[in-house]
């Protein structure tokens, strides 16, 4: 067998790709890493291990009239979010800060993908 139809007769890596927007969404509250947090319910996953998530935007206070997806990290009233999946069927999104938040939100647009097995 040649280099060539070796390479051929591989399977093609296809990922599959969930996506979804979150716009002004109201946070539960927890401790840690999760003060506040999101959980997004997406299809199966075929391992955690298998994916990337990709997320763009931002987590606020209401009252400071910071939007999120405008403003820069670290500026007045936005916070750093992070993702990740705490199972093959959930998305957590969350922001761990010691400040004081009247009204928390989250505003972002994220995308997780599955390389498969």
């Amino acid at each position: 067998m040649t280099l060539l139809s070796s390479l051929l007769s591989l399977q093609p890596i296809i990922p599959e790709v969930q996506s979804g927007f979150l716009n002004g969404i109201s946070p539960s509250t927890g401790s840690g890493e999760d003060v506040f947090y999101y959980n997004v319910t997406i299809s199966a996953v075929s391992a955690v291990a298998n994916c990337a998530i990709f997320l763009y935007g931002g987590f606020a206070d209401a009252n400071l009239d910071a939007d999120p997806l405008l403003r820069a990290s670290g500026a007045k009233g936005t916070y750093i979010i992070h993702p990740r999946l705490t199972s093959t069927t959930n998305l957590r999104i969350s922001c761990a800060t010691i400040e004081t938040i009247t009204t928390p939100i989250i505003t972002a647009r994220w995308q997780v993908i599955d390389f498969g097995s």
